[in-house]
């Protein structure tokens, strides 16, 4: 094995790499194998290590401290040098990106209480067993709605709504 520095990567259907060993050492054009459903492009600089047998040489591993962030024992993190993290720790899973995170699926299904801090925006139907709000649950609202009555100009209360919410 041989602790190599990554001086380029190319990526195609067989990932290869150029990178530089041990003083005068050098290797250009040999593969890049990764963990099935696992795949990192490095930067220029990234460290790696590499297998040799006779003239077959294959980069096995890599890695790039200065991107790395910090762990605690037993925790695990999928990084990039983008500042994206899913970070598996004791308290649970945190995704953070400081730019956006997508989720496609025909069905996305949470279970829990889900907590939102800022808005949301919905872009088709929403259905619920319950709305509320500050001021009730969404049965609650419709009544006061349904029952409300004014004062007229001759301070008559008037009918309720004729159409109920």
């Amino acid at each position: 094995m041989i602790r190599v520095t990554f001086t380029k990567v190319i990526d195609g259907r067989v990932r290869t790499f150029e990178a530089d060993g041990r003083e005068g050492e050098s290797f250009a054009g040999r593969e890049f194998m990764q963990q099935f459903g696992f795949a990192s492009f490095p930067k220029d600089g990234a460290t790696g290590v590499i297998v040799y047998n006779g003239n077959f040489i294959i980069a096995i591993a890599s890695d790039d401290s200065s991107c790395r962030p910090e762990l605690q024992e037993g925790e695990t993190v999928v990084y990039d040098a983008n500042g994206n993290t899913v970070h598996l720790t004791a308290d649970g899973i945190t995704a953070v990106s400081p730019k956006k995170i997508t989720a496609q699926a025909p069905d996305i299904e949470l279970t829990g209480k889900v907590k939102i801090t800022g808005s949301l925006e919905v872009t088709e139907d929403i259905t619920a067993a319950q709305v509320s709000d500050s001021e009730g649950s969404m049965e609650e609202i419709r009544t006061k709605h349904n029952l409300h009555i004014h004062d007229d100009s001759t301070s008559a209360p008037t009918t309720p709504p004729l159409e109920p919410m």
